[in-house]
């Protein structure tokens, strides 16, 4: 019996096997920076890769993608779409082949001048039988990462719908958070609700354009603002997140003064790249929007760190808040350094910790607004206690001289107070004399003589 099972088993997979290769799609790139036309690259040699995986980082900024369908068979002859993951790259013309030799041009992406009814991003394609090959031109002035793959029609308009859905409800709830943060700075004047609530704008403004609904839906009619959306976000961002943990985890007091001026410096480097953005090439504005987040998010955690080794009670929540959009976010750095494919379940994932981590550092500023009330309260009490003690010795003082009559015992026993610390002119020896004599009984006219 284990036998037959296992030659069972074996015989699915070489079966399997034969069938994914006979379906397989076979990708091949190319890169560079000339401009070519899809007919002066038609010799050139283009490498062979595993899969429709694209991760170039910064190194290049124009890849030709071969994607050939001779050997694909589609066996169960259902509807499919060739679909992109990545909708923030610029512009994607893709050359569809068909086996007639007809070559259908269909453009795609951020920056398509001309926005069709088949303008789509990301990319998405009908496929049939009769594609031969499709070769896309991708060019992108950011980080160059995208994933290719066919896909049910229904699966893709579902997976489409859904991720809209999520989307929407995504944005409402950063959208309220932000209003929430805007509204408490106005009625109270706390910087802290101000600096929040710029990192919030930050994280919308990135997911709008990361997302490509910024193009979509928000600036339609502006295209070019994508060269500026990262930098403005990330200024913002690193901006907003360096001063609020500087107020809320009190690293002025709680830190050593480099690490306090650092994270001043990386706050204002954040606006610095707002303005730069507008005047520095693209490229470069793009790859310091990507080191920039990381200083500021890793600075900030350095400083509660130290703030909670210094028994900062609000540090352990913003470590807590911090930790859970890290491992959230983890997921699409993987995919982003090519370590791991493309699944909805990375974006679930870091948008649902964005969402955590807003709630939790949004509560974090009530808690240290709470405390420092109550500072301010016992402080004002204090010195409320102290200004009456002052206000009894002046009276007390006040009676002894007019009726020329000795201060009694128990009022000095009563009052016990360090005089001299509320003065801002030491007593002089001659002048502590007159109240140590005082004390003892005497009047001034007995302390002359």
């Amino acid at each position: 019996m284990f036998t037959l099972r296992y030659i069972v088993f074996t015989t699915l997979l070489v079966f399997s096997g034969i069938v994914f290769s006979q379906n397989a799609i076979h990708y091949s790139h190319f890169l560079e920076n000339k401009g070519l036309s899809i007919g002066e690259i038609a010799h050139e040699n283009f490498e062979e890769m595993p899969n429709g995986q694209v991760n170039f980082g910064f190194t290049q900024d124009v890849c030709w993608l071969r994607c050939d369908f001779v050997a694909y068979h589609n066996q169960g002859k259902e509807d499919l779409v060739f679909v992109s993951q990545n909708p923030i790259t610029d512009s994607v013309t893709a050359y569809v082949q068909y086996t007639t030799g007809l070559v259908k041009v269909l453009n795609f992406g951020t920056m398509t001048g001309i926005q069709d009814p088949n303008y789509s991003n990301p990319l998405s394609i009908a496929y049939s039988d009769s594609i031969q090959l499709i070769t896309l031109r991708i060019k992108s002035h950011t980080f160059m990462r995208d994933e290719f793959s066919l896909k049910p029609v229904q699966v893709w308009q579902k997976e489409k719908q859904s991720h809209l859905l999520f989307m929407g409800l995504v944005f409402g709830i950063l959208c309220l958070v932000l209003l929430y943060n805007v509204i408490l700075f106005i009625k109270i004047r706390e910087h802290s609700h101000l600096y929040y609530s710029c990192f919030i704008a930050c994280v919308i403004l990135l997911n709008l354009y990361a997302e490509g609904l910024g193009n979509l839906f928000i600036w339609r009619n502006f295209p070019s603002f994508i060269y500026y959306a990262e930098p403005i976000a990330v200024g913002l961002g690193a901006f907003g997140l360096c001063m609020y943990a500087i107020t809320v985890l009190n690293a002025k007091n709680n830190c050593h003064k480099i690490l306090y001026q650092l994270m001043r410096v990386i706050a204002f480097s954040g606006l610095a790249l707002i303005v730069l953005c507008f005047v520095i090439p693209t490229f470069i504005a793009s790859q310091i929007s990507h080191m920039l987040p990381l200083l500021s998010m890793l600075l900030s955690l350095i400083v509660a760190i130290v703030a909670l080794s210094n028994r900062d009670t609000h540090a352990k929540y913003f470590i807590f808040g911090w930790i859970i959009f890290m491992a959230a976010v983890s997921g699409r750095i993987m995919y982003n350094a090519g370590v791991i494919h493309y699944s909805p379940y990375i974006h679930i994932a870091q948008h649902i910790g964005s969402i955590v981590e807003a709630i939790v550092f949004t509560w974090l500023i009530s808690q240290y607004l709470q405390k420092v009330n109550e500072k301010n309260y016992l402080q004002k009490l204090e010195l409320n206690r102290y200004s009456q003690q002052l206000d009894e010795l002046k009276f007390l003082l006040k009676t002894s001289v007019s009726n020329d009559q000795p201060i009694a015992m128990e009022d000095t026993q009563r009052i016990k107070i360090d005089v001299a610390s509320y003065l801002k002119t030491p007593l002089s020896e001659r002048e502590l004399e007159v109240l140590t004599e005082l004390a003892k009984g005497l009047t001034y006219q007995e302390i002359a003589v």
